[in-house]
């Protein structure tokens, strides 16, 4: 075995469909619209990687109604474990999460990832909105997490609270 890619974000062209305009940086992005399972392939081979673990893209920063954000997730898990499936020698797959806030939410899809899709392992942010990933209203979540002795991948996000604390150095 080679290399490992472990942050391979793939977008499905549905989820850019459903995305809120918030995300419109999402669609105008030619890599990230023009997502294809043969130019994801073809990315690995041209940089030496052997396999990729497809990540969730994080649309719990987004203003969507609990619903839609289990729905996302669970859209994106489904999308990811057939890739995995139809490519297991080069795919597997950190499965996504509503926001940790929704609990059952959270312990459903967690269940789900592991029970029917196989996942390999889940991928958290590193906070939601203002809260980490230590806080207390998230421990049903870690308990569960825990209690599965389950690998995590935790994502960098700037937390609401830090973001643009230097003005001058925006990208």
């Amino acid at each position: 075995m080679g290399r490992i890619d472990v942050h391979h974000h793939i977008f499905p062209p549905q989820f850019l469909k459903e995305a809120p305009a918030s995300a419109n940086s999402y669609r105008t992005n030619p890599k990230i619209n023009g997502w294809s399972l043969e130019r994801s392939l073809r990315d690995l081979d041209d940089n030496g990687v052997d396999k990729a673990i497809l990540s969730f893209p994080q649309p719990s920063q987004w203003s969507l109604a609990v619903s839609e954000q289990r729905r996302l997730a669970r859209f994106c898990n489904d999308f990811f474990a057939q890739v995995v499936r139809d490519r297991p020698s080069r795919f597997g797959l950190f499965a996504g999460l509503p926001p940790l806030s929704d609990a059952d939410g959270c312990l459903a899809e967690i269940d789900y990832a592991f029970g029917a899709l196989k996942a390999d392992a889940l991928r958290l942010m590193s906070s939601y909105q203002d809260v980490w990933l230590g806080d207390k209203r998230f421990a049903p979540v870690m308990d569960e997490i825990n209690r599965r002795a389950a690998v995590v991948f935790v994502h960098p996000d700037a937390a609401v609270c830090c973001r643009n604390l230097m003005p001058s150095l925006r990208q």
